[in-house]
C-alpha cells in the first residue's frame, strides 16, 4: 500500500492486523485477462513495407528524429516492425523494436484504463463529481471522472506554457497540485462533457482523485489495475525521483529552448535524467511498441473491461472548435476516421498509439525528438493509416476502412513543415 496512507494503529490485534493486510493485498490483485487475437503470420508486401518507411522518414525528417521505432500490425495483410534511422545524431546504432521509450501524452489513456477497471469493480462511477472525492480543490465544480478521462472537462492543457521548462530542467520534481495549477489558471468556463480539448490537466486530476478514492499509489495503482492484469511485462511507472530509465532506452533528443520559449535552432540535446512528474499520470510511463499494442487491443477489443464499458470508449463528443465528424474525443481516445488512439510528446520523444476495432489495425511508434509537438504524431498515423486503407485483403479478413485524408496530403504536410523551419502541421483537414 501507499507509504503516503496512515497505518493501522498498533492498538489492533496482530491477528487483525495479519487478516486485514491479507485482504488488503487480496483487493490490490486483479486476475490476468486473456491475450488479444493472435497477429496475422508474416509480413507485408515489399511494397507497402517500403512506402510505409517513407512515411516514417518523412516524419523523421520533419521532426529532426535521428531515429524511430515502429510497429504496423494488419490482421488481412501481414506486419511490419522495425527500427530505423540511429539512435543518435551523427550514430551509426540502429534503434531495434525492443528498446524502451517515455511514452509521453498517450500514457493518460492508462489513467483511463485504471479508473474503467475501478467502475467495474464498483469502486466508482464514471458520473462520480470530481469535488466530491478531491474537496479541498478550487475550480472543479460540475466535472465529473468520465469527463476527466473523456478530455471533455473544459481545462487547459499545462503542457502549453510549461513545456519549455520541462525540456530545459528535465530532473525537476513537479508537485501535482502545481501542474494542476497552471492548468486551471488558463481554463475557460466552458460546460464540462461538451467537447473534447487535449488536456494534461485532466488526467492529473484523475490520477489524484484514483489516489485519494483508493488510498493506494499511482504506482500501485497501475501494477494491480493495468501492468498485471494486462501483462504489460516492459511497462512502468516509475516513482518521480527515479530519474533513470532502462539500459537500453532508445535515447530521446529535444532543440533547447530560450527564455521566452523560443525554440534555439543549433543542435539537439539529449534528454537523459528526468523525472515523470512533468506528467505525472498524464503520461509518465516508460513501454515498448509491443506492450503499447497489447494495451490498446485489450483496452479496445480485449477483456479488460466489461462489455458495456469497452461500448463507452468510442461514443465520442465533437472536438472543440472542429465540425469535421470523423474526429471526436472518447474515453481515453480520440476518433481519427476509423481509429481509435492518441498521439503524444514528452522531452525526448513524440509517439503514436491507434487501433481501428473493426479490421483490427494497430499503429504504435516513437520518434526520438519531441520539439515539434504532438500535431507530428498524428500527422504520421494518419499517414500510415492512409496507406494501409489501401491494401487488399490476402486472406479474405476485414480491411481498414478508407480515410477521409490521402496519404500524400499527410506526406505533404510534413514535406512543408518541419522543426527550425515552419510551424508542425495543424491536425489534417479532410479530402
Amino acid at each position: 500500500m501507499s507509504k503516503r496512507w496512515t497505518r493501522v494503529p498498533r492498538i489492533v490485534a496482530a491477528v487483525t492486523a495479519v487478516t486485514l493486510s491479507v485482504a488488503v493485498l487480496a483487493g490490490c490483485q486483479s486476475a490476468a485477462v486473456p491475450d488479444p487475437s493472435p497477429d496475422a503470420q508474416g509480413e507485408l508486401p515489399a511494397e507497402v513495407q517500403g512506402a510505409l518507411q517513407s512515411a516514417v522518414e518523412g516524419a523523421m525528417a520533419a521532426t529532426k528524429s535521428s531515429g524511430a521505432i515502429v510497429g504496423v500490425w494488419a490482421p488481412w495483410a501481414g506486419n511490419w516492425v522495425t527500427g530505423l534511422g540511429t539512435t543518435e545524431p551523427g550514430g551509426s546504432t540502429a534503434p531495434t523494436p525492443d528498446m524502451p521509450f517515455r511514452v509521453g501524452t498517450i500514457g493518460a489513456t492508462m489513467t483511463c484504463a485504471v479508473l474503467l477497471r475501478l467502475v467495474d469493480q464498483g469502486t466508482l462511477s464514471l458520473d462520480t463529481q470530481l469535488d466530491s472525492i478531491l474537496t479541498r480543490q478550487a475550480a472543479i465544480k460540475g466535472i465529473t471522472l468520465g469527463q476527466l478521462c473523456q478530455s471533455s472537462a473544459g481545462l487547459a492543457d499545462f503542457t502549453s506554457n510549461l513545456a519549455p521548462t520541462f525540456v530545459q530542467n528535465p530532473t525537476r520534481i513537479w508537485p501535482p497540485a502545481e501542474l494542476i495549477a497552471n492548468g486551471l489558471v488558463q481554463s475557460s468556463q466552458s460546460t464540462p462533457g461538451q467537447a473534447y480539448q487535449p488536456s494534461s490537466t485532466s488526467y492529473v486530476l484523475l490520477g489524484q482523485a484514483l489516489e485519494t478514492q483508493t488510498r493506494r499509489s499511482a504506482q500501485e495503482l497501475f501494477t494491480s489495475e493495468l501492468f498485471d492484469p494486462a501483462r504489460l511485462s516492459h511497462t512502468s511507472f516509475p516513482e518521480p525521483t527515479d530519474l533513470t530509465t532502462p539500459e537500453n532506452t532508445l535515447p530521446g533528443y529535444s532543440y533547447p529552448f530560450d527564455v521566452t520559449g523560443g525554440v534555439q535552432c543549433t543542435q539537439p540535446e539529449q534528454i537523459g535524467k528526468a523525472s515523470n512528474s512533468m506528467l505525472d499520470t498524464a503520461g509518465g510511463q516508460i513501454s515498448t511498441i509491443g506492450d503499447l499494442k497489447r494495451f490498446l487491443q485489450l483496452y479496445l477489443t480485449g477483456d479488460l473491461f466489461s462489455q458495456g464499458l469497452r461500448d463507452q470508449i468510442t461514443q465520442t463528443v465533437p472536438v472543440a472548435g472542429d465540425p469535421s465528424d470523423w474526429r471526436g474525443g472518447g474515453l481515453g481516445v480520440v476518433k481519427l476516421g476509423p481509429l481509435y488512439g492518441q498521439a503524444g510528446w514528452v522531452p525526448g520523444y513524440l509517439t503514436g498509439m491507434y487501433a481501428d476495432p473493426a479490421s483490427g489495425l494497430v499503429i504504435v511508434f516513437a520518434l526520438n525528438n519531441s520539439t515539434g509537438g504532438w500535431g507530428f504524431a498524428q500527422t504520421l498515423a494518419q499517414e500510415i493509416a492512409a496507406i494501409m486503407s489501401a491494401v487488399p485483403s490476402a486472406n479474405g479478413a476485414p480491411v481498414v476502412a478508407q480515410t477521409p485524408w490521402k496519404a500524400q496530403d499527410m506526406a505533404q504536410l510534413f514535406a512543408s513543415s518541419t522543426v527550425c523551419n515552419t510551424p508542425a502541421p495543424a491536425p489534417a483537414p479532410a479530402g
